[in-house]
């Protein structure tokens, strides 16, 4: 897949909404993730905004694809900086390593919603965005928005009943482990 026809900085929910709509047709299944916690301060590593290599990216939120051929999971994020698609396993380990218990509360949190759902239902008028002024907060994508009013933050939100499941890390790698 081609990420660079509908990658926007800062907009990794439409960037993914885009790419929903262009899947290979041997995908099997297919997952948008969204990533945060109750804190909305997640560590991830290996992202274009991140400070340096050795340092993580603080996201309240972060959005991703996943992908199933057969048996074998491959993980689409436009903002990292691994190779994409890679693997999802590697993708899961080199991004989310483990946080000393002093760090706990920027562990992810997974919201995997199915990729023809999240295409669906999924609404955003980029209010979140913008700053208490109006003006934007980083540039928002050629195009309009995606639906009427926003419901992204039921997305978001990993603590509330809402489209999809949502589980930790470890339970997210037990679900993409080849079998």
């Amino acid at each position: 897949m081609d990420t660079s026809r509908y990658y926007w900085p800062y907009y990794c929910e439409e960037n993914i909404w885009h790419a929903c709509g262009e899947l290979p047709s041997a995908v099997d299944e297919a997952l948008v993730v969204f990533i945060s916690n109750s804190a909305r301060a997640v560590a991830v590593w290996h992202q274009r905004s991140a400070p340096s290599t050795e340092e993580p990216a603080l996201w309240d939120y972060h959005v991703i694809l996943l992908m199933r051929r057969a048996d074998e999971w491959t993980v689409l994020d436009p903002d990292s900086t691994l190779s994409t698609p890679t693997m999802a396993a590697s993708y899961l380990e080199a991004t989310f390593p483990a946080l000393p218990d002093q760090l706990a509360q920027h562990r992810p949190r997974f919201r995997l919603v199915p990729a023809a759902d999240y295409r669906r239902e999924f609404r955003s008028d980029r209010s979140h965005m913008r700053a208490p002024d109006g003006r934007w907060l980083s540039l928002p994508p050629p195009g309009p928005c995606i639906g009427e009013g926003t419901n992204l933050m039921r997305f978001v939100d990993t603590d509330a009943e809402f489209l999809g499941e949502v589980c930790g890390l470890e339970n997210l790698r037990q679900r993409i482990a080849v079998r």
